[in-house]
């Protein structure tokens, strides 16, 4: 994070609630607060998942959130 400059930290409308969502410029996916859906970060850059032998783990997509507890 060294030589990250303020623009590598973004904001996105969600594309399915349009709420907003923080990306950093190396996250490849986020899950939306608000409607809890996977949304992947439109300036990641995937190039490396060619070549890099973990670029299918990068590229998967992320598990879903566990329920909620109901309290009683």
């Amino acid at each position: 994070m060294r030589n990250w400059k303020p623009e590598d930290i973004f904001t996105v409308a969600c594309p399915h609630c349009r709420a907003e969502i923080e990306f950093w410029k190396d996250e490849p996916v986020r899950l939306c607060s608000a409607c809890r859906k996977e949304v992947r970060n439109p300036k990641v850059d995937q190039g490396c998942a060619e070549w890099c032998k973990h670029g299918p783990e990068c590229l998967e997509p992320i598990a879903p959130p566990p329920p909620a507890k109901l309290e009683p």
